[in-house]
């Protein structure tokens, strides 16, 4: 799907983390530690 999307477009990299990525990391940590 993504490849779809991103086909013929632009894709810029801003070089930070996701902000959903960095979301999902830390209530995965939560999950195991807790």
């Amino acid at each position: 799907m993504v490849d779809r999307l991103a086909f013929g477009g632009n894709i810029i990299e801003t070089g930070t983390e996701s902000y959903r990525l960095a979301q999902t990391r830390a209530r995965v940590e939560q999950r195991t530690a807790g």
